[in-house]
């Protein structure tokens, strides 16, 4: 099945172009979704930082939302 995490943020982005959303709202969601990154800590070591443009954040709030726009 096809999964969120294979697919860019573009195309969340897109979906909601498609759906009529413009200007300030779409931009902060586009804001939200680019360049976001992600570390490993284990106890008092962290990795270094790495960038991620698929998939969604675990525990974060607009998961959900981010994988209804998709599905």
């Amino acid at each position: 099945t096809k999964s969120i995490r294979h697919h860019g943020h573009w195309l969340i982005v897109k979906k909601l172009h498609k759906m009529g959303l413009r200007g300030a709202c779409l931009n902060t969601i586009r804001s939200y979704l680019t360049d976001r990154e992600y570390y490993i800590k284990i106890n008092d070591c962290k990795s270094e930082k790495a960038k991620f443009n698929v998939g969604v954040a675990q525990g974060s709030v607009l998961g959900p939302i981010q994988y209804l726009l998709y599905v």
